[in-house]
């Protein structure tokens, strides 16, 4: 990636941050949401490609019964990690209300193998989309929400 094209990136993605997490957020706080938003973003781009294939593999698995799955989704998945949750993300934006993304959100965030669960931050909880993105911010963060930041509708 030619560093012109990585710094509009980065730029692109503090200022949503501004837009999104001003009043939410102290600016030198962003980072808790952006940063552990933007692997978990990876992690599904990732997994994108074989999410059919985990998913037909678990509803293999425990239909027979089988209780250590790990090795066959991490193969299934064709890395050292995967997600059984039926949602990726681009899935996720779409939901119809705000509890209904919420609870799908923990779901997928639950569908990660133990070794992602290790490190996910399970403080990103409460959803809202702002044009066109879905960012999930700390529940203890959300009492004054903006009235800009139209929730998942």
């Amino acid at each position: 990636m030619e560093n012109g094209q990585l710094t509009w990136i980065a730029n692109f993605i503090w200022g949503i941050a501004d837009d999104v997490l001003r009043d939410l957020y102290v600016r030198g706080k962003y980072r808790d949401v952006i940063l552990p938003m933007t692997v978990i973003r990876r992690l599904d781009a990732v997994l994108e490609p074989t999410k059919q294939a985990v998913l037909d593999m678990k509803a293999s698995l425990d239909k027979a019964g089988i209780v250590h799955q790990d090795a066959a989704l991490r193969q299934a998945a064709g890395q050292a990690f995967y997600n059984t949750s039926p949602f990726t993300l681009r899935d996720l934006k779409a939901r119809a209300s705000r509890q209904q993304l919420e609870a799908d959100f923990r779901a997928y965030l639950d569908g990660f193998s133990p070794n992602v669960q290790e490190n996910c931050p399970r403080r990103l909880s409460t959803p809202c989309v702002f044009k066109g993105l879905v960012f999930f911010v700390s529940t203890s963060q959300c009492s004054g929400i903006s009235p800009s930041i139209t929730w998942a509708s």
